[in-house]
């Protein structure tokens, strides 16, 4: 069975450019296969295609018999990538660069562990173990990357120029690893635009020019094809530019629930790693607004439907911290992942495009939890928060948290900068959070704001929040339920078709 088999693969972008012109190639379970061509040429795209980067626009790809469309899972878990790219999350450490990649492909925990250690032994890494991948050097983000490719012992790795760039001691010390797998059974294939590493290293070598395989053999026949008498010839003849010649599985337990806990266990770990900004700055703000702002205020209002001010704005800061936090874990998380091109190590792994628009969802929704409950912890101790229906007050605070864990996705999978979810929070957000009733009973508004403000979604919201902790709401429970209930799986749908599609996301 052949370690990778590509047939009449055709990569067409939205633009009309044709990245792949029917591209068929066979590579054999163990095989050392190089593919060479100049920039432009496709090498990237049949990488992308075969990793789950990129959707094939026609033809077909398998790895070791698996569909890798059909049965992406199966095929995913045999292939590990190290792309050209640098694409290393800075959150995380050399060590939890591994392991989280490790639980993408459904490894357990000890395995995992013993795993990182071997590959950092492996690739010089242990001193730098603790350290966030950020303040590594060019050659030890290289060495991690390759190490990350290998840490779920894949079957065919992938290395895309792996050596652009290193010295010539990392040089060597990566090619003597990767002969020892090879030698072991691994297959490897191979880009470089070092033909001496491709003469020296591969079985045979495939030539790709133009979206197409010009050519396909062993140095020597590729030489012969082209009347040369060198690989480095041949290639100078495949780019036009003949006057510069020099002659003239491992397996698998409870897979999918590891990798599914992996993804949430990494936007989980984000949020904690800088919990000054995520959870400090929402407590904080929690204060001032009850000691500052509920104070100077209740002392004019004192009562709400005869309820203190102060307790009156407590249900509308609870909820404010859920949303707030949810979106901006989401929006920022995923456009800092496409920005470094992190989110390729996710993409290119067997979770399905629902476990990873969960995860990032849960990401989102459990920090807001958290400073959801811490708020309400600061309240009750300041102010005391009665809570008089839990059965309305708890499907409520989830739907809200899910709603905006949800608005923060899509924010984050169509924007294109921070400035773009900077403005989503600035000019959208906030402005529906503010004019929603959060501070204020909506019956106290004239007309026709009073009716205006029934078209802000966030007014259905902080009445149902607002009933299950007061008992008071100027909307209606159960119309409120239904139509959060509505929008929240309205949202779900649209970015789960995103995520999909790949829109965005892959590069």
């Amino acid at each position: 069975m052949d370690a990778l088999a590509i047939t009449d693969l055709v990569k067409r972008y939205p633009t009309g450019t044709e990245a792949l012109r029917g591209v068929s190639l066979e590579i054999g379970d163990g095989e050392f296969f190089g593919l060479l061509g100049p920039n432009g040429a496709g090498k990237s795209t049949l990488i992308h295609c075969t990793t789950g980067l990129a959707q094939p626009t026609a033809g077909s790809i398998r790895i070791f018999g698996h569909d890798a469309i059909d049965h992406y899972e199966q095929a995913r878990l045999a292939v590990g990538l190290a792309p050209q790219d640098l694409n290393l999350d800075w959150f995380l450490t050399a060590e939890e660069t591994l392991d989280y990649h490790g639980g993408y492909f459904g490894m357990p925990r000890r395995e995992r562990r013993e795993r990182a250690r071997e590959l950092l032994d492996a690739f010089s890494l242990t001193a730098k173990r603790d350290d966030r991948t950020r303040t590594l050097s060019g050659g030890m983000k290289r060495r991690l990357i390759l190490a990350r490719a290998l840490m779920h012992r894949p079957r065919l790795l992938i290395l895309d120029e792996p050596t652009a760039g290193v010295d010539v001691e990392l040089r060597l010390e990566l090619w003597q690893y990767v002969q020892r797998i090879n030698a072991e059974g691994t297959t490897i294939l191979l880009t470089t635009h070092y033909l001496e590493e491709a003469e020296q290293l591969c079985d045979r070598i495939a030539f790709i020019n133009d979206g197409a395989i010009v050519a396909t053999g062993t140095s020597s026949e590729l030489a012969g094809t082209y009347g040369v008498s060198s690989l480095e010839d041949a290639y100078l003849q495949l780019v036009g530019r003949g006057e510069l010649s020099r002659a003239s599985r491992r397996r698998r337990m409870t897979a999918a629930q590891i990798r599914f806990l992996s993804l949430v266990r990494r936007e989980v770990n984000r949020f904690v790693k800088i919990k000054r900004q995520t959870v400090g700055a929402p407590l904080l703000e929690t204060f001032l607004y009850i000691s500052v702002f509920g104070a100077a205020l209740g002392s004019r209002i004192d009562k709400l439907h005869g309820i203190d001010y102060v307790v009156f704005i407590v249900p509308g800061l609870i909820m404010m911290a859920w949303a707030m936090n949810a979106f901006s874990n989401n929006s920022s998380s995923i456009l800092q992942q496409k920005f470094q091109r992190a989110i390729d190590d996710q993409l290119s792994s067997p979770a399905s495009p629902l476990e990873l628009l969960l995860a990032f969802t849960l990401g989102g929704f459990l920090r807001g939890m958290t400073v959801a409950v811490l708020t309400f912890a600061a309240a009750a101790a300041l102010v005391g928060v009665p809570i008089e229906n839990p059965h309305v007050l708890i499907p409520a605070l989830f739907l809200v948290g899910f709603f905006f864990a949800q608005l923060g996705v899509l924010v984050g999978v169509r924007a294109e900068q921070f400035d773009d979810v900077s403005f989503a929070q600035t000019f959208v957000l906030q402005p529906l959070i503010f004019l929603g009733g959060v501070f204020y009973s909506a019956a106290l508004l004239p007309e026709p704001f009073q009716t205006l403000t029934q078209f802000n979604p966030v007014y259905y919201m902080i009445g149902l929040v607002r009933y299950g902790f007061l008992g008071f709401s100027d909307a209606n429970i159960p119309l409120s339920l239904g139509l959060l209930t509505l929008a929240t799986a309205a949202l779900f749908a649209i970015n789960a078709s995103l995520f999909r599609r790949g829109y965005k996301l892959r590069a």
